[in-house]
């Protein structure tokens, strides 16, 4: 499998996974999810769904991962009914992607370096 085909499959699971995350009526969710990437694998048996989740705190970030990883089955049928033209749905894995909050805090030292220059 080409690429460029991985790479489109790869952005319409994450379109589409974007769509179904607001389906799931799970009470543990109760925070804005986005899904930053997927990466399936060419043989479309597995792949990693990123996710990035605004909560306050680390334990409501991964309550809101453990309740996504209930819904898994749901979503996954879910996925088969949206995208029909593939004929394997990757069983996913859904991590907490972190990338941001790593961001912010590199943003927030160099803030800081420059601020005490400064002074």
């Amino acid at each position: 499998m080409g690429n460029y085909r991985i790479q489109r499959v790869n952005a319409e699971f994450q379109r589409q996974l974007t769509e179904i995350l607001r389906e799931v009526k799970d009470p543990r969710l109760t925070d804005m999810v986005t899904v930053t990437a997927v990466n399936v694998d060419a043989d479309l048996r597995t792949g990693k769904a990123f996710l990035s989740i605004y909560s306050a705190t680390r334990e409501q970030k991964m309550e809101n991962i453990e309740a996504i990883r209930a819904s898994a089955g749901f979503i996954r049928h879910a996925l088969a009914e949206r995208i029909p033209h593939i004929r394997q749905i990757p069983q996913l894995q859904y991590v907490l992607d972190e990338s941001l909050d790593y961001g912010a805090k590199i943003d927030k030292i160099l803030s800081d370096l420059k601020d005490d220059k400064d002074k």
